[in-house]
């Protein structure tokens, strides 16, 4: 008799190839985090997707023509 074969989930495209990053947030800015979750429109982002968008948010303000 043949074992089952363990299903593969399939990965979203997000996640192929991406690196994860363990980080430990201190209370205040755990605080902070979920204020802005909060006030973004529904569907409320995840922690771990507020923290991408502020990233993205943050390297596009750098990266803008007269950026200091």
């Amino acid at each position: 008799m043949r074992k089952a074969q363990p299903t593969v989930k399939k990965r979203s495209p997000l996640y192929v190839g991406s690196k994860l990053y363990g980080v430990r947030i201190p209370p205040p800015l755990q605080a902070t985090l979920d204020a802005w979750i909060e006030r973004q429109p529904d569907p409320k982002p995840t922690v771990p997707d507020a923290l991408r968008r502020l990233a993205y948010k943050a390297l596009a303000c750098e990266a803008a023509p007269g950026a200091t």
